[in-house]
């Protein structure tokens, strides 16, 4: 019978509980890993589509606001297109209107001061009476260039008639008539040259007087309505002709 003998060293026992253990751990390190990583892969992914929807949405801004300009930007247009189109098509001509009013007026009646827009007028006339103010109230209300005439006011003014030029030329012939007939009295012996003298001088004070009395004169003021289809036709016939 043989006996059989071990010469290796004994193996020791190995700890199963620790290898369970360190089992258990790593397979929840690796299940934490992989759930890590998928969720950060997860919101990578979300944030990517969040940047892209804020991306779109501000585009979406962006064409929304140039459409915005681009319709204002038309409709600047068209407004400024229409005011040239109206303004060609019906143009505010000072010229014909002081022409049509110039012949209202009467014959000492004169324009101080005019101001005109594209429906209607102001004009501000002087005239030696305040009838002359009225008449021309009613030739502007007859006229076919003009409607809706009102007198707004009227001012009597009092202004130096004579110059001093126009004084001494008066006076000059007043004196050198009455020396004409003091030489005349003269030559036929008559003794009358004295009144004649008194006479003359008489004259120039009195035209001396009346220069410094002055002239009244009234500026009246009117608010015109343009009838401007008529003022055009009248300027088309006057450039025809």
């Amino acid at each position: 019978m043989l006996v059989e003998i071990n010469l290796l060293p004994k193996k020791e026992p190995k700890n199963i509980a620790l290898l369970f253990w360190a089992g258990i751990l790593a397979g929840a390190s690796a299940i934490f890993l992989i759930v890590f990583f998928i969720a950060l892969h997860q919101t990578k992914q979300d944030l990517a589509a969040v940047n892209q929807q804020i991306k779109q949405t501000e585009a979406l801004q962006a064409a929304e606001q140039a459409a915005q300009k681009s319709n204002a930007d038309i409709q600047d247009f068209k407004k400024l297109s229409s005011a040239v189109k109206w303004a060609s098509d019906t143009p505010v001509k000072t010229v014909p209107v002081l022409d049509k009013l110039t012949k209202l007026l009467p014959q000492y009646g004169y324009i101080t001061d005019f101001s005109c827009g594209s429906t209607g007028a102001n004009v501000t006339v002087q005239f030696d009476s305040s009838d002359e103010a009225v008449y021309f109230l009613k030739r502007l209300n007859d006229s076919q260039y003009f409607s809706g005439a009102v007198l707004d006011s009227i001012k009597m003014n009092t202004e130096t008639a004579g110059e001093s030029s126009s004084g001494t030329s008066k006076t000059g012939s007043s004196s050198s008539s009455a020396a004409s007939k003091t030489t005349g009295e003269t030559k036929g012996g008559g003794s009358s040259s004295a009144p004649a003298a008194a006479g003359g001088t008489a004259g120039a004070d009195n035209v001396a007087t009346g220069e410094a009395e002055g002239v009244t004169v009234y500026e009246a003021t009117y608010t015109i309505q343009l009838n401007q289809a008529a003022l055009n036709a009248a300027g088309k016939r006057e450039e025809q002709q």
